[in-house]
């Protein structure tokens, strides 16, 4: 089973590059945590391969019910 690999700050400078390190090492099942709001963070993501995005505050409740995304096989 591949493991899930959680991202914070993905649309920063650090997280971003982290994000496309670890692609390029091959690793895609990325969980990338941004607050992306109205502005344009998001494009900070174009390129690069991941499983999903979620909002910090999201990813903390879904913490708390036990239902972060489960990987495809």
């Amino acid at each position: 089973m591949k493991k899930m690999i959680i991202v914070t700050g993905a649309a920063g400078f650090i997280g971003r590059n982290m994000a496309a390190e670890l692609n390029a090492r091959g690793f895609d099942h990325l969980l990338l945590v941004d607050n992306l709001g109205s502005d344009e963070k998001w494009r900070n993501l174009v390129g690069l391969r991941f499983e999903d995005v979620l909002d910090s505050d999201e990813l903390l409740a879904r913490m708390e019910q036990g239902s972060l995304p489960k990987l495809r096989p």
